[in-house]
């Protein structure tokens, strides 16, 4: 799968986009910030809703590839 989003990021927002918030032992959802989603769609073209379900593919692809390594 390609990551396009996580790509263009810089090093900062990685971290923050790949960081599991636990809460009573559950993953909390991802909920992308405002910012993060206004600059996607500026870069990529794309509408909001399209730009956050990419960045929940992203992010457990990514989560699951980290999983692996460990």
């Amino acid at each position: 799968m390609e990551t396009p989003f996580y790509d263009s990021m810089n090093f900062v927002t990685k971290r923050r986009f790949t960081r599991i918030r636990m809460a009573f032992g559950k993953e909390k959802p991802y909920r992308p910030h405002g910012t993060l989603v206004q600059n996607l769609c500026k870069a990529f073209g794309w509408d909001a809703t399209r730009v956050v379900e990419q960045l929940h593919k992203e992010r457990n692809y990514l989560l699951k590839q980290i999983g692996k390594k460990r």
